[in-house]
C-alpha cells in the first residue's frame, strides 16, 4: 500500500516537473528567440 502511494507521488512530481519546464520554455520563446538575445549581447 505504501509503495503504491510513493509510486503515484513520484509520477505526479515527474509530470509536474515536465509541465513546468515545458511552460518555462514556451514563455521564454514568446519573449524572443535565443538568437535575438545573442544579437543584443553583441
Amino acid at each position: 500500500m505504501h509503495m503504491c502511494i510513493v509510486s503515484i507521488v513520484q509520477v505526479v512530481v515527474i509530470v509536474f516537473a515536465i509541465t513546468g519546464i515545458g511552460f518555462a520554455i514556451g514563455k521564454f520563446n514568446k519573449f524572443g528567440s535565443s538568437d535575438d538575445i545573442w544579437k543584443e549581447d553583441k
